[in-house]
């Protein structure tokens, strides 16, 4: 039994080897590289809460851009219990972009446009999430923004 499965493994490593030598040096960079792709991104989830700060005039607005990589079911959303005083602002989701490699299942960006509607201060959480998990998000962006009068 051991004969036959020693026999095997080695075919397979034959196979193998047979195979990687026809394929060309740009195809195993190429290969390489999509795999460290794909590594780095399983990775980002990791980041700890960020913080930023926006000051915006009344009927002023601004663009946040999020890093977002949707191929892991990751995706960036408003979590409206965790933020406060939105009604100062309007926010929408202004879409994702892919990023400029092309890749599939490479990262890419998130936008959303926030318009401030009256004076005061206003916290935006930003939750990286797998909307179909109930659990911690992976990374958060909590966005301060102070609204003055014009």
């Amino acid at each position: 039994m051991s004969l036959i499965v020693l026999s095997s493994a080695a075919g397979i490593l034959r196979g193998l080897a047979i195979g990687l030598s026809k394929l060309r040096t740009t195809d195993i960079r190429r290969a390489c590289l999509i795999a460290i792709a794909a590594f780095a991104t399983s990775l980002a989830p990791l980041r700890a809460e960020e913080m930023e700060t926006i000051h915006l005039a009344v009927g002023g607005t601004a663009v946040i851009t999020l890093m977002e990589n949707p191929s892991t079911g990751y995706r960036w959303q408003l979590a409206g219990p965790a933020s406060r005083n939105l009604a100062l602002v309007s926010i929408s989701d202004g879409g994702f972009t892919r990023g400029a490699n092309g890749l599939i299942g490479a990262a890419g960006l998130r936008r959303f446009k926030i318009a401030a509607r009256r004076a005061g201060t206003a916290v935006a959480v930003f939750d990286y999430v797998r909307p179909w998990e109930h659990v911690a998000p992976a990374r958060r962006q909590v966005v301060t923004i102070d609204v003055a009068r014009r």
